[in-house]
């Protein structure tokens, strides 16, 4: 599992994993201060594109539906299993995680792309 601190608004982290591996992504959201964001009450989403100017994604996980979870030492918890990533298949996927706020307020918090390869 890769664990990631983000001390900013919109933050770039890429991941490589295997096809049919089970890919964790954990991050720790916290304010310039560097106080861990209380999550309650928001949704955050996931959302995986093949090419970024996609306007539909391929796969979506939100933290109401699943593959999305809040709380804990790492606030932002996010796992595609080893069946979706069977199902992507070999190649690279840009992804955007965003936040909405107990008021509404969307923020892409973080952007990348995930390569998926074979073992």
């Amino acid at each position: 599992m890769q664990s990631t601190s983000i001390h900013s608004e919109t933050a770039e982290v890429n991941f490589f994993e295997f096809v049919g591996d089970t890919l964790t992504m954990s991050f720790k959201y916290i304010s310039p201060s560097g106080v861990l964001i209380d999550l309650t009450g928001w949704i955050v989403a996931i959302e995986l594109r093949k090419a970024i100017e996609d306007a539909n994604p391929i796969l979506m996980l939100d933290s109401v539906n699943g593959g999305v979870q809040l709380g804990g030492v790492h606030n932002i918890a996010i796992t595609l299993s080893s069946a979706q990533t069977a199902t992507l298949g070999v190649g690279g996927f840009y992804y955007f995680i965003r936040t909405t706020d107990t008021v509404g307020i969307v923020n892409t918090l973080i952007v990348g792309k995930i390569i998926l390869r074979h073992p």
